[in-house]
Parts: C-alpha cells; sequence; structure tokens
C-alpha cells in the first residue's frame, strides 16, 4: 500500500526495537528545533548582550545601542542558562541535556550537541568546560569550530565526584574543585593533562571563581575564603556570594546582606565596602535575592533584589546607588556582560535594565516573541509551500542529503507516545525519507528509561517509558533518502511528564491547503498539531469567512468548499487533548479556476524479491480543480526494468528480481495540466529476512455526544510482512463499562465503543496484538466530545462499475460516502433516476415499479446498504441516481456511473483479482468471502473456480462459488497463504492469495457483546428487527438468539426468527421495550434490548434478497438445481418465511416452490432474476440466481 508523507499506512511494515535505559527531557511532539526571530534588524550591532525571561521560555538580543530586544530564541523548557563569549551565543537547556550555538542575527540554533542532564556548562575564551553534577565528571572541548563533543565517546579529564564546581578563566583554563576534596584543578587546553594544586584543607558547601589567573573559593558554611597560593581569610562580615569571573584584578568582590565587600589578595591589604543602603534592619539574608558581583570595565557592581537597590564602585570614583524603581516581582537577578555591555536580568520575567544608561528597564519581549509564538494578528502572510512536482523537475543524478530538525516528545509514566520525526524533515531533491536505525545519546537525567520502536514502515517512532520513572532521554535517528550520500541524522528529546501536570496542545506551524475557487477539497490539519504530555489530540472546531463551507471531524479532516475571490483565507481551528484547548489556523490559497496542477504526494512501500509490490499511487493525489488525477507515465529513475503502470486503476507496478532502493516519478493529469509525483520502493530479499515482532500503535476514539465511535486498530500497527496481525483481546472493558461505555472488538481488528451516558473525562483501554507467533499491548484513549449542534448533511463520491452485456454486479456506494460528523449511513430504498447513452446513439427512460429501476433491459434496485443491478443488453454508458441518508434526516445524492460493455469472447481479459486477510481463532471456524466485485476489468461475473483440497493450519470446508469455511485446529497458530482460482463466464481464470492469520483464543470467559437497538416503526403490524447485526463477539464466535425471550411491560408478541427478533405490539402503544439473550458457540450469553417508537408517520425499509451463485461442481451429475432463495434475505415486515417469492422474467428456465427455485440448467450460464416481496407493505426487491453451464465430462 502506498504511504503518503506525515500520515499512517500499512504495507510490509520493517521494525526496528531498540531498548533504552537512557534519559532525557522535551515538551512536544516533533517540534521544529528551536525556531528563531530575527526581528527587523537582523544585523548584530557589537554592542548585544543576550538575557533571559523564564516565563516565557525566550532568551532575547538586547541591543544597547537603541535599548530594546532585537530578537529571540524560543526555548524547550524553562530550565535553559544563556552563555556569551564575546560575538558566540550558546544556549543550554539542563532539563533536555542539550547544548546549542546560536546565530546571534537571526536566533536560530545553526548546531546542537548533547551534554548529560543535570550539567553545568561554562564557556569562555573558547573553551567549552562540561561538569555532570551526579558523577563529577569533567570534559573540556573547544569551540573555536563546529561542536565536537559527544560525553559517549569522549573521555573525562576529571573525575571529582559529587557537589564539585568549575570555573573557566578569561584566558580558557579550566578550574574545578569538589567538596570534600583537598584540591583545586586545572586543565589548560582540551589535550593536556589536569593539574593538581593542593588546598591543604577539605571544602563543605562552596563557590567558585576566577579573578584573572588567580582563583578564589568562597566557602558559604565556614564563611572563608581559600586562594590558590594556600592562604585562608575568615571572613569578618558575613557573605552570601563571590564574584563572577573576570579580568585580572587587585581584588575579589563578596556580596554581603548590605553591600559588597572587596578583598584584597596583598595578606597586609585592608578590605573595602561599597554600601547597598540602609542598615541591618534592611539587610538582605536572602542569597537567591542577591546576584552574583561582577567586574566591568574596572568597576565593580551588585545587585539586591529584595532591597530593589545596584550599587556600583570604580577606583577614584563615587560610589553609584540606584534603586530598581520596578517591581521585581520575586524573580532572580543576574548580571550578564556581552558586547562590552552591562545588564541585571530579571531571569524570571525578563525585565532587564542597564546600569550604565540610567538603569533603563527593556522590557519588549512580546514584539520579538518566535513566529510559532506570536499571536496570528502578528503572523506574516502565509507561505505557500512549494509543490513535489516542481521540486521533482529540479532533480538530477547529483544527490544532495536530507535536511533533518531535531525533534522533541514528551510522554508520561507507563504511556506510549508516537513521534513522527520525519514531519519536520526535508530533501531538497523531492526523495522519499525512511529511517534506518536508532541508537541512545547521552545519559539519562532521573530515572528515565523505555522502549522505542521503528513504525510505519520506517516512518515514525514509537516510544514507550516504563511505569514509575522520571526525567527525560534522547536518542538519534539515522535517515536515508535511498540514495548514495543521501544520509542525515538528528536527535529526538524525550521528557518524561508526571501525570499531575498538563499543557494545551500547540500547533507548530498553520496547515496549508490549495483549491481552486468554487472546488472542495480536504486536508488532515491535526498532523502539524503536537502535545508536551503526549496525550492524543482531537479537533474540536473549525470555521472559516461565511464564504467557505468548512466541515470537520474530530479526527482532524477539514473539508473547505472554495467559494471565496482568488487569494488567501484562513480557517480558525481549535483542537484538545481532553483538558486543554488551544487555537490553530488552517490557511488557504484559492486560485482562479483551470490554473492550479494537480497536488501529488510522496508515496513509500515496501516488498521482496519473491512477489511484485503494486502501488496505488493516485490514492494520494488529489486535483485541486476537482476532477481525480489520472494516471500517465512511470518511469523508474535509475531505468532499471519491471515497472510498469495501470491507467485506469492508477497504480504502479515493481516486480524487482534484485533487492535494493527503487525510485519511480511518475506523471498524473488533470484536464489539460500535469504534475510529478515520486513512488520510493525498498526491496528486501526474501531469503535473507528475518523475523519482526508486532508493534502496537495507539489509537484514539472521539465521541460526539452519544454517537458511536470505531477505529480499526491494525490501521497503524505493523508486524513481520508475513504473518497477518490480528487483535485477541481487550483490556480494561471494567473501567470502560464503569464509564457507561459498550465496547466491542470486530473481526478481529475494529473497535467499537458506545457510550451509554455521557463520558466524563478521557479513558484509557488497551488490546492485545499477535501475528500468531508473538504480542504486543497497544493503547486506545477514548476522548468524550459535544453532541452534535448543528447537523450537516452526508457528503457523497461519485461511483462507477463495469459489466458485461446482460450479467450483474454489486456495487456498494456507501463505500466512499462519508458524513462529517462522523454518523453512520443507509441507503434510500429507492433509485432516483436514470440516464442512459447506448454505443447506438439511442436513449431510454425512466421506470420505476416496487422500488425498482429499469435503465434499457437493465434493472436495478437498493438492497440494503449495496446496489445489486443486471446490465442491459446493449452496451453503452448509463448512470443510476441514489440517495443516502443519515440518522438525523440529512441526506445527499450522487451517481453510479455503469459502462456496459459486449459481449466478445476474443477481447476477453482474465480477472485481476487483488488479495485479502483472515483472521480466525483458534478451533473457530470462520466464513471467508473471497473478495470478486470489481474483479474483472471487462465487468465479466467472477466466481470461485479453484481451492486447495488441504490446509496446515486448519479444514476447508463447505466449498461454494463465492467462497468457503475455514476451521482451524484448535493448536494452530500463524499465518498460511492459500492460492484460489477465480474464473470469468469466459473461463478465463487468475489465481488470488488468501492469507489466514490464525491467533490464539481468547479467554473462555469471553462474552458476546450485545448492544441496544433503537427502531422507530409504524402502528397496526409487526416488525423484524435484525439484533444480531451490531453484537458481536471477542473471539469471531458464532452468535445466536436464546428462543427464550423475556417478558415485556406492555404485553408485545416476540418471537425468534434466526437472527432477528420479530415484534408484534399491541394497539395504543407508543414507546417500549423488549429484551434478548445473545449465546456465542461457547455458551456464554449477553443481554441487551430493542427500545421501539410506533409513529404514524414512520415506515419500515423494503425486504432484501441475497444473490445465489450456482458453480459447477453443484451441477455435476444432474440437470437441475434447487435454490432456497430466502436464504440470506430479511423482512423488516415479519417473518423471513412469510416473504413471497416470483421470477421477474417468465420465460427463465425455472420453477417455484414455496421459497424454492428450481432451475433447469443448460450449456449456457444463465442469470435469472427474482423478485421477494412483504405482504405486509408490499414492498419488494429483486436478487439473482447464477447458474454456471453444465460441466463438461
Amino acid at each position: 500500500m502506498a504511504k503518503r508523507d506525515g500520515r499512517r499506512w500499512r504495507w510490509w511494515q520493517w521494525v526496528l526495537s531498540v531498548v533504552l535505559a537512557v534519559a532525557i527531557a522535551v515538551p512536544v511532539v516533533a517540534a521544529v528545533m528551536h525556531r528563531g526571530y530575527a526581528g527587523t534588524d537582523v544585523v548584530t550591532s557589537g554592542r548585544d548582550v543576550w538575557v533571559v525571561n523564564h516565563d516565557q521560555r525566550l532568551a532575547g538580543r538586547l541591543d544597547t545601542q537603541i535599548q530594546e530586544l532585537t530578537g529571540s530564541f524560543g526555548a524547550a523548557t524553562d530550565d535553559f542558562e544563556v552563555l556569551q563569549d564575546g560575538d558566540e551565543v550558546f544556549v543550554h537547556d539542563g532539563a533536555l541535556g542539550t547544548l546549542s550555538r546560536l546565530d546571534p542575527a537571526t536566533g536560530v540554533a545553526t548546531e546542537t550537541v548533547s551534554v548529560p542532564g543535570g550539567s553545568d556548562v561554562e564557556i569562555r575564551a573558547g573553551m567549552l568546560a562540561v561538569l555532570e553534577r551526579a558523577t563529577g565528571s569533567v570534559w573540556v572541548a573547544s569551540t573555536r569550530g563546529p561542536l565536537d563533543f559527544d560525553p559517549r565517546t569522549s573521555q573525562p579529564v576529571l573525575e571529582l565526584g559529587p557537589s564539585a564546581q568549575l570555573v573557566v578563566t578569561v584566558r580558557g583554563e579550566v578550574v574545578a574543585a569538589a567538596v570534600g576534596d583537598q584540591s583545586i584543578y586545572r586543565v589548560s587546553g582540551t589535550r593536556t593533562f589536569p593539574q593538581r594544586v593542593p588546598l591543604g584543607l577539605e571544602l563543605t558547601d562552596f563557590e567558585i571563581t576566577a579573578v584573572g589567573d588567580e582563583v578564589v573559593l568562597f566557602d558559604v558554611n565556614r564563611q572563608e575564603l581559600y586562594f590558590d597560593n594556600g592562604r585562608v581569610l575568615p571572613l569578618a562580615e558575613s557573605a552570601l556570594h563571590v564574584q563572577e569571573v573576570s579580568e585580572a584584578g587587585d581584588v575579589v568582590a563578596l556580596a554581603t546582606p548590605t553591600g559588597l565587600s572587596l578583598i584584597p589578595f596583598e595578606a597586609d591589604g585592608r578590605p573595602d565596602s561599597i554600601g547597598a543602603g540602609g542598615g541591618a534592619q534592611d539587610a538582605s539574608n536572602d542569597p537567591d535575592a542577591v546576584a552574583r558581583p561582577v567586574v566591568f570595565n574596572g568597576c565593580h557592581f551588585g545587585a539586591w533584589g529584595a532591597l530593589a537597590v545596584v550599587v556600583g564602585g570604580c577606583p577614584g570614583q563615587a560610589d553609584l546607588e540606584v534603586e530598581i524603581v520596578d517591581p521585581l516581582e520575586g524573580g532572580t537577578l543576574e548580571f550578564r556582560v556581552g558586547g562590552g555591555e552591562l545588564a541585571l536580568n530579571n531571569t524570571r520575567t525578563g525585565v532587564t535594565y542597564l546600569p550604565m544608561h540610567d538603569m533603563r528597564a527593556v522590557d519588549n519581549w512580546d514584539e520579538v516573541l518566535p513566529e510559532d509564538r506570536r499571536p496570528e494578528d502578528q503572523l506574516a502572510e502565509p507561505e505557500i509551500d512549494v509543490p513535489l512536482s516542481e521540486t521533482l523537475d529540479g532533480r538530477t543524478d547529483v544527490n544532495r542529503p536530507p535536511v533533518l530538525e531535531d525533534d522533541l516528545a514528551g510522554v508520561r509514566p507507563g504511556s506510549t507516545v508516537v513521534i513522527p520525526v520525519l514531519a519536520n524533515d526535508t530533501d531538497p531533491d523531492g526523495d522519499v525519507l525512511r529511517i534506518t536505525g536508532v541508537e541512545p545519546v547521552g545519559a539519562p537525567v532521573g530515572t528515565a528509561a523505555g522502549k522505542v520502536d521503528l513504525i510505519d514502515d520506517g516512518r515514525a517512532l514509537r516510544f514507550t517509558a516504563d511505569e514509575g520513572v522520571s526525567g527525560s532521554l534522547a536518542f538519534a535517528y539515522h535517515v536515508s533518502d535511498g540514495r548514495s550520500g543521501g544520509t542525515a541524522d538528528a536527535i529526538v528529546r524525550i521528557r518524561i511528564v508526571d501525570d499531575g501536570s498538563n499543557s494545551a496542545p500547540q500547533q507548530l506551524a498553520p496547515a496549508r491547503l490549495r483549491l481552486e475557487q468554487g472546488k472542495t477539497g480536504s486536508l488532515d490539519v491535526l498532523e502539524g498539531w503536537v502535545d508536551a504530555e503526549g496525550d492524543p489530540v482531537h479537533l474540536v472546531a473549525a470555521s472559516g469567512d461565511d464564504d467557505l463551507d468548512v466541515r470537520f471531524t474530530p479526527d482532524g479532516e477539514v473539508t473547505v468548499a472554495a467559494g471565496a475571490e482568488p487569494g488567501h483565507s484562513t480557517v480558525n481551528l481549535v483542537a484538545s487533548d481532553g483538558a486543554d484547548q488551544s487555537s490553530g489556523v488552517l490557511e488557504l490559497e484559492i486560485a482562479a479556476p483551470g490554473t492550479l496542477n494537480p497536488d501529488t504526494a510522496a508515496n513509500f512501500a515496501t516488498g521482496t524479491t519473491d512477489a511484485p509490490v503494486t502501488v496505488e499511487v493516485t490514492a494520494n493525489d488529489v486535483g485541486v480543480g476537482g476532477d481525480p488525477p489520472v494516471l500517465v507515465d512511470a518511469v523508474e529513475t535509475q531505468g532499471r526494468p519491471g515497472i510498469s503502470f495501470d491507467e485506469e486503476r492508477g497504480t504502479v507496478t515493481l516486480d524487482a528480481p534484485l533487492a535494493g532502493v527503487y525510485s519511480v516519478v511518475y506523471t498524473v493529469q488533470v484536464g489539460e495540466r500535469t504534475a510529478k509525483g515520486i513512488l520510493r520502493v525498498d526491496i528486501a530479499d526474501a531469503s535473507t529476512l528475518g523475523t519482526l515482532a508486532p508493534i502496537a500503535v495507539p489509537d484514539a476514539v472521539h465521541l460526539q455526544g452519544m454517537q458511536p465511535g470505531t477505529v480499526d486498530l491494525l490501521n497503524n500497527d505493523s508486524g513481520d510482512p508475513s504473518r497477518v496481525l490480528a487483535v485477541i483481546g481487550l483490556d480494561d472493558t471494567v473501567e470502560a463499562r464503569a464509564a457507561g461505555l459498550q465496547v466491542e472488538l470486530i473481526d478481529h481488528a475494529i473497535l467499537r465503543v458506545t457510550p451509554t451516558r455521557a463520558l466524563s473525562g478521557p479513558i484509557e483501554l488497551s488490546y492485545v496484538l499477535s501475528d500468531g507467533q508473538a504480542t504486543d499491548v497497544g493503547t486506545i484513549v477514548v476522548t468524550p466530545g459535544s453532541a452534535i449542534e448543528q447537523p450537516r448533511p452526508p457528503v457523497t463520491e461519485p461511483d462507477a462499475v463495469t459489466v458485461r452485456a446482460g450479467d450483474i454486479a454489486v456495487v456498494a456506494p456507501l463505500a466512499n460516502d462519508t458524513h462529517p460528523d462522523r454518523l453512520d449511513l443507509r441507503l434510500d430504498d429507492d433509485l432516483t433516476g436514470t440516464t442512459a447513452s447506448s454505443d447506438d446513439g439511442t436513449a431510454t427512460g425512466d421506470e420505476t415499479a416496487d422500488g425498482e429501476m429499469t435503465f434499457g433491459d437493465g434493472i436495478a434496485h437498493v438492497d440494503g446498504d449495496v446496489v445489486r443491478l443486471q446490465a442491459p443488453t446493449e452496451p453503452g454508458t448509463y448512470t443510476l441516481g441514489y440517495r443516502v441518508i443519515d440518522p438525523l434526516g440529512g441526506s445527499a445524492t450522487d451517481e453510479i456511473t455503469v459502462t456496459v460493455t459486449e459481449v466478445d469472447a476474443a477481447s476477453n481479459r482474465p480477472p485481476e483479482p487483488v488479495g485479502a486477510d483472515v483472521r480466525a481463532s483458534q478451533g473457530t471456524p470462520v466464513r471467508i468471502d473471497v473478495p470478486l466485485a470489481g474483479a474483472d476489468p471487462d465487468g465479466d461475473f467472477v466466481t470461485v473456480t479453484g481451492i486447495p483440497e488441504s490446509s496446515d493450519l486448519g479444514v476447508i470446508v463447505e466449498v461454494d462459488a463465492t467462497g468457503f469455511t475455514f476451521v482451524p485446529h484448535a493448536d494452530a497458530h500463524g499465518t498460511e497463504t492459500l492460492p484460489i482460482t477465480v474464473s470469468d463466464a469466459f473461463g478465463a481464470s487468475s489465481m488470488l492469495p488468501i492469507r489466514i492469520g490464525v491467533v490464539p483464543a481468547p479467554a473462555a470467559s469471553s462474552a458476546p457483546v450485545a448492544v441496544d437497538d433503537v427502531v422507530t416503526v409504524p402502528p397496526g403490524m409487526a416488525f423484524s428487527v435484525p439484533v444480531l447485526d451490531n453484537d458481536s463477539d471477542p473471539a469471531g464466535l458464532e452468535l445466536s438468539l436464546a428462543s427464550d425471550v423475556p417478558e415485556n411491560d406492555v404485553g408485545a408478541s416476540v418471537t425468534v426468527d434466526g437472527d432477528a427478533l420479530v415484534i408484534a405490539p399491541p394497539e395504543g402503544v407508543a414507546d417500549f421495550s423488549v429484551g434478548y439473550t445473545v449465546t456465542n458457540a461457547a455458551g456464554a450469553t449477553s443481554t441487551a434490548s430493542v427500545h421501539v417508537s410506533v409513529r404514524d408517520d414512520a415506515s419500515l425499509p423494503a425486504p432484501s434478497a441475497a444473490n445465489h451463485v450456482i458453480g459447477p461442481d453443484a451441477l455435476r451429475g444432474t440437470t437441475v438445481v434447487d435454490v432456497a432463495v430466502r436464504d440470506g434475505a430479511e423482512n423488516p415486515a415479519g417473518a423471513v418465511a412469510d416473504l413471497m417469492v416470483e421470477l421477474v422474467d417468465s420465460d427463465a428456465p425455472a420453477t417455484i416452490d414455496g421459497g424454492v427455485v428450481r432451475v433447469q440448467a443448460g450449456d449456457e450460464r444463465l442469470v435469472i432474476p427474482y423478485r421477494v416481496t412483504s405482504p405486509a407493505t408490499g414492498a419488494s426487491t429483486v436478487g439473482f440466481i447464477v447458474v454456471s453451464p453444465l460441466p463438461r465430462i
């Protein structure tokens, strides 16, 4: 199956699992790497100093000449620090364990390396020093070139143990010391051994600094200064901090509760002081409220947040004392020096004061927000992405590597998050990217640990955090574009988030959609949203201007009908994680009619050397002008053979005998306009494949009021390509029932959730995925949503079918029709009209009778959710109109185009069937209907003509012309492929594979799930309710109705008729309920009710009839066959046995005896229409009996 960038598709999914016992921290999933904002002046002034705003997670470039912030950098967490070394600017994120170099002009991170989590980082004079606080390990590296630091491969130069500290002197020498040690260590350069300087005493809690080359340690507990020459000085006045690193000088500055104390290096020197005003009563004894002193241009400065005072002193000048007028709001003050300027930064609020400029306060952060944090009214005109086709036009044999962005993600302990790391990665040549591997990066922070898996054919990552962990971790992922030199690496950082915290999801960048005026298009807008805690996100609102018709679904699909004039327009979005909401936008480019090329996709598939791979590339392409794109060409870029394409089906087939990466550039056309797309197929050597474990990817169900919700659990799961995946069990159903949810597993794949009362909040379920050999556990989050306030009509798409003249076909119009509110759809009993254009130019009118529609001498009718038809004998093109209805009365109409081909054996083509996967539990029979509809390119009716006589995993029984029953052995497990032969009416045959996956049977105590039914019926007549239609069994066991029906309160007559209840209400009763019991083959039971509303304006639907196909095996030894045509029929107005049966064509070689049609077979294939009629309502429907020619002996 094809795969479009950013979307989840399945084919053969290669999965790599790597267990990580490492840690990292990050708040959002797949965030674009720290976006910067350059402001209006992208040329640095040379007098810039960088400051921080932890409240907004921003670092800002402050231009002291104009005394304003002129740019910013958005940090991922609030545990970050800015390091400025001359013109070089770095950001250290302690929570993530990263160090990034910034472009000072743009505020964009140009390179990022990992550092151990929980580290101290110092940079000065081109020297980088990293201290891991937990271990005391010290690394050094140069910053004079690209950052070349990796704690995994670099050996630390020192191992000091916990409670160590270090500084880098103004000449780039690293100096370190540790509590409990009796030494100072000096490291000069990156390739020298440390020099140990004995101190002669043990340190306790201390601070370290350097004045020029002189090292000073301040023991906070003992209130002593230690000099590297061995001098120890007890302080006469208690101090809080020692100064920051400075150029050489005669004194070292200390911050005391009331001012600065300047201690000379000369033993006989006299200390000096600079007062902060006030007396002892105004003292600030809180170290966090006092800044570490700095030396700037030979002057000493100090700041006291609690006193709101800044002091300074210069040799030979009067001391400076300035009051901070603005409220500090509890922030921590830090001096920052850069660009020859001094600034005092409130690190919490970001307010920054300029002591050399009359304490001017700078706080224009809102003017320099990064683009992804700016209010909507400040956003620039939306950028329109370069279409893929234009990129492919410039593709050459000279390959350029992918461009990757680092990713951020969050996850709660014990939970799983999907990280679409490729969503923000690009390739300049338009090549399709794939992840080739992952590996841990750096050491963990805290106890963070978990497991990372490659999913989605190497297109995304799944991370599952261990239970009870905290902290953060990181890993690198490697990407290839499939061509020589086309590799790149990036880093994913993950933060483990506690259950008590939550933040609203965020849109990384505006979604974008191109449309021609008057046309309609759809887009999954949630692909660009992330949640900091890894919670599932759903859409709660989408709205646009009055000239835009906007529809949306909770899972993120927004559909827009562009009635607006050409230009740009905006759809406003609101998304939620189930607790908090935030806003986003969908930017529209509306073009004049007929001006846009088709919108093509990047497709991806995998396969093996032992089988061809077919990909429907046009399924991902969009004809933005309204018409579907048509495939007109496909070329393998290296000219290798084995490529073919089918214009009608929009498929590209690759039959590659050699393993490797194949790139196919294809062309689609809409009208006169064309566009190019690309398909990448990775072919593996079938003889060298290993076994891949199943991987379950999280799913979400978004309820709308009391409407049921469904999800295909297997849609995004992966496993070994040779095995069929199946869901073998659901957990947490007790919690779901306590929350008022009915949870069902259907066909080992589909989860259906039905609320019985309003859901108050999200609830998590889990399921077990199996490939018959191994298992994995997946999660489903069910989130509540508001009820539908303004119902919208269904959205229909036209259908088409090709059928041989006089033959029959079945069309499922609902297969491509949708409802914007995810409501169930049904077909109106009556077709809405026909048109005809036969090959000889004649036209036929419409005729209706008993709900049937004639077109030419053909006949069509609605039967439940399908349209059954017998084609006219005259070839040509015909249309049938149909209507779709939702439960709230909304409706929409569309057409079925019927292409009737002439009967011509000479030009007949064999069937082109598509295989299927079937799932079965051990020991449980399963009926397998071979997919035959649409299997013949000429429209011939296709039947099963060959089935293997034996199977390794089970027994094949009850074989007929449309399928068979498979009974797995009680101890069977795994996957088996059965080759099935199918043939058309001319005898041309083909083979298709049916893969049967046999999985372990669930516990014997697993009960079926019976769901209540709600019906509205007219008064005065009995009616039938097929109650088992919405009931299910988790093991796929056959269900039946218990014959004993409980009494009801109104005395209604209730009898069991096969899978239905026949109910006769008493007169005068408007509303009532009847109960019933469902039993599975293991004897487990479940109960439910039918809730009946009797209304005068109600009506009952027409009966349904089945097609009956008689193959040649049933005619061996006889020329007559009896067909019980009521089998498979339904009668909404009573028992099935009440249906009257008649032949549509009185000249057909058949007779009727009750409900049995006796057919006289002959040398020609027969198609005999019959009609079943309800005697209570007079409504009828038509079915067909297809009888093969008598077999030749």
